[in-house]
């Protein structure tokens, strides 16, 4: 785990880095998420939560080990949704872990089979799956509404992570594209032609996205590369980042 600190000329520069107590089997890290004083780490053998304590990073929990586990996301009640291979599940506070099905509907169940990104608008909570994208409820029925592939206007096929930018659109990366939902607008072609997995707000508010070989900062609908702003990153190349998240301490 490596920390970064954006310095007065708008570069991130490494300031700390700490060993994460996993088991040596685990191969992809896909999530990382920070949440009062707790690491969240999604990986493909489960969910492992690390308290942060002074100069140390402790192992404290682990959840369905048996999947793996792509996103978590805290709502404003602390529960915390957690994304996984399997299926969707709800982190309450009493860490009491519950799948989320929706039983007035078999057919929405097919978009809670893989999950793999999570973004919440006050009560409406919207889901990256490998059907499209699904949006329901946090506190009444599980879904209200359904989109993905069979939209004409709309084909995502798998949508790898989706997540809202500084105006409040949501930015959604997908298996064939780049897309922007806009309130009252819809949605619109950001990128074609191209495969996208992360989509993350940065500090300056900047969007960085990536496909499965680079990773860039988008502004409008150009792409710059990742080293513009990270020169640690010079001379690396097919450098895809699989999630990016900002601290409250002004860390990435």
């Amino acid at each position: 785990l490596t920390t970064y600190k954006k310095n007065n000329s708008g570069l991130f520069i490494k300031t700390t880095q700490f060993i994460l107590d996993l088991p040596e089997n685990i191969k992809e890290i896909y999530s990382l998420n920070y949440y009062d004083k707790n690491y969240f780490v999604g990986t493909s053998k489960g969910l492992f939560q690390f308290s942060d304590t002074e100069n140390a990073i402790k192992l404290t929990r682990k959840y369905i080990a048996q999947q793996a586990v792509y996103f978590t996301y805290k709502m404003y009640d602390s529960s915390i949704y957690v994304a996984g291979s399997n299926g969707l599940y709800l982190l309450d506070r009493n860490n009491n872990l519950n799948e989320i099905i929706d039983n007035n509907n078999s057919n929405t169940n097919s978009y809670l089979s893989t999950v793999y990104g999570i973004v919440a608008d006050s009560n409406k909570v919207w889901l990256a799956t490998q059907s499209g994208v699904a949006i329901f409820d946090h506190n009444g029925t599980p879904f209200s509404t359904v989109t993905g592939s069979e939209n004409s206007a709309f084909k995502p096929n798998q949508v790898y992570q989706i997540n809202a930018d500084a105006n409040g659109d949501i930015i959604i990366s997908s298996e064939n594209g780049l897309y922007k939902y806009r309130k009252n607008f819809g949605i619109n072609v950001e990128q074609k032609n191209n495969t996208f997995f992360l989509s993350v707000i940065a500090p300056d508010s900047s969007c960085i996205v990536s496909t499965i070989n680079n990773t860039y900062f988008k502004n409008g609908n150009r792409l710059i590369s990742i080293e513009k702003k990270f020169p640690e990153f010079n001379g690396f190349q097919h450098l895809s980042f699989n999630d990016f998240e900002y601290l409250n301490n002004g860390k990435i």
